[in-house]
């Protein structure tokens, strides 16, 4: 052969071999790229399942009736926050285009405030003092209330010596402080799940006429009680004062609002958190389905 020939052979098949690198090297290069793209939707599509537990884990917290059950929601949503922010360093660590670490970093100021909303909700369903309230007055304040009422009934019984004018006196002052106690059990109900301090200054006013009215009625002038009757008196001014005391922890815990403001947060801010984070992450998606698209080879199914 040859050495003209020999070289021109010699150099065609090497300029094979470089395409053939080449073309090796370029789709080995797209599987990578393509690899990575399905990497990072699987990281995605975690992110979003972390995002939905710790949303729905804070709701539960916050319609706990036990402060157990709702401390131990808001440890599950904060460990789904904390597995969101792991997820999310690892895509990162994958990602590589410009739109789509834009994308992130939207993503990471979304998710910021609804980390931020969520650590307030926890904070107020740990406290639960609206359902402490409600607990304290269905339980201990309502036997109180019971109990007075029935020791108010024996009082209207006849003892043989009331004259007409007596006895009329003491049943309008008996039936007057068994209303006005039923009266204050009402209120305080209002006062527990009542949102504003304005209409909770005007429950606690009228609670205060109510305690005061059955202070006059026990001890009204218009009529004489016997021994025994004045033993039942004494009775139910002391549990009064009880009813009282427990009135007054009721509103203190019924003032710190921590279940109403928690409800009120969770179903608008924590919502609209979760919605924008849901948004950044449905476009960040939809970018990365557009690059695997291109990366795809022509022909193939997606």
């Amino acid at each position: 052969m040859q050495p003209k020939k020999i070289t021109l052979t010699l150099f065609a098949f090497f300029a094979i071999a470089a395409i053939v690198t080449l073309l090796a090297v370029g789709i080995q290069f797209r599987n990578d790229r393509l690899q990575s793209n399905r990497e990072q939707l699987a990281l995605l599509h975690y992110l979003r399942f972390s995002l939905a537990s710790s949303s729905e884990a804070i709701s539960n917290a916050v319609l706990s009736k036990s402060d157990a059950s709702a401390q131990q929601y808001g440890q599950l949503a904060l460990q789904r926050i904390e597995e969101f922010k792991s997820t999310r360093q690892q895509l990162g660590k994958e990602t590589q285009g410009a739109a789509e670490l834009q994308l992130l970093q939207e993503v990471d100021v979304a998710f910021a405030k609804f980390e931020s909303v969520c650590k307030r909700l926890i904070q107020s369903a740990n406290q639960n003092s609206n359902r402490k309230a409600y607990a304290l007055a269905i339980g201990r304040g309502s036997e109180l209330v019971k109990g007075m009422d029935l020791e108010l009934a024996k009082l209207l019984e006849e003892n043989g010596d009331d004259s007409v004018a007596s006895l009329h006196a003491r049943g309008t002052d008996v039936c007057e402080a068994r209303l006005a106690l039923l009266r204050i059990q009402s209120i305080v109900i209002r006062h527990i799940f009542e949102a504003t301090d304005e209409v909770m200054d005007v429950l606690e006013t009228e609670m205060k006429t109510e305690f005061n009215h059955i202070k006059s009625s026990l001890s009204s002038s218009r009529w004489i009680p016997t021994g025994e009757e004045a033993q039942t008196i004494a009775g139910i001014q002391t549990r009064l004062k009880e009813l009282e005391s427990i009135i007054s922890e009721i509103v203190n815990l019924s003032r710190q609002n921590s279940n109403v403001h928690a409800e009120d947060l969770a179903m608008s801010a924590r919502l609209e958190a979760t919605l924008d984070c849901e948004t950044r992450l449905n476009a960040l998606e939809q970018s990365l389905h557009h690059q695997r698209d291109t990366l795809q080879p022509q022909g193939r199914g997606k």
